[in-house]
């Protein structure tokens, strides 16, 4: 009888603090939050990320800009809350030169979608910052970094199609970036096109 109530207690002990270590995030829409609150996952309930998904490639000659996309599940914001996000890698060449190549960065699962070379959620709708954009149209701010130039610039994505083709035109904007001491060193060149419009078709 003794090791029937031990192990109904055990038993009891485990399901108690198991469902405890388990967080249950409240799920809000990820579209047009305007906060990030603790304790709550930010869902793509109509999976719109998900039609940004993919490996697309603009090319010119010997030059080549390519980008892969993927939509990351509950992204981890150190355990506060969780957001599905969009992230990315990319490669871009330059009069048959690479200049840099972040692809390789898709072949490591991180826990926080913001780490990756290529990153974003932000749902934006219409001509706000985007004038070409159509009064209805639904687009992506991201950003995009360098990581070897150690810069981060902003990534505009839009939906298109190119000869019946799915494609993504993207704009990266650089911002002006903070004025350094007069000591420091000389800030590294971008490595990728900047305040340049691009139409990447999907392969």
């Amino acid at each position: 009888m003794k090791s029937i109530l031990k192990a109904l207690c055990l038993l009891l002990f485990t399901i108690h603090f198991g469902c405890k270590a388990q967080t249950i995030m409240q799920e809000q829409p990820l579209e047009n939050r305007t906060t990030s609150t603790t304790g709550v996952y930010y869902k793509d309930f109509d999976n719109f990320l998900n039609t940004f998904e993919g490996t697309y490639l603009y090319s010119n000659g010997n030059t080549s800009f390519k980008i892969i996309l993927q939509k990351k599940i509950k992204s981890s914001i150190n355990g506060r809350y969780e957001e599905d996000i969009l992230i990315g890698g990319y490669r871009y060449v330059e009069n048959g030169i690479e200049k840099i190549n972040t692809l390789n960065a898709l072949n490591t699962i991180l826990p926080n979608g913001w780490f990756y070379p290529i990153n974003g959620n932000n749902i934006m709708e219409g001509k706000m910052r985007c004038p070409t954009c159509d009064d209805n149209e639904k687009w992506i701010l991201a950003d995009i970094k360098d990581p070897v130039g150690n810069h981060v610039n902003e990534l505009f994505i839009r939906k298109t199609t190119v000869g019946g083709q799915d494609a993504i035109k993207i704009f990266i904007y650089h911002a002006l970036e903070s004025a350094s001491p007069d000591n420091a060193p000389a800030p590294l060149p971008i490595n990728h096109p900047i305040n340049q419009e691009f139409t990447l078709v999907k392969q």
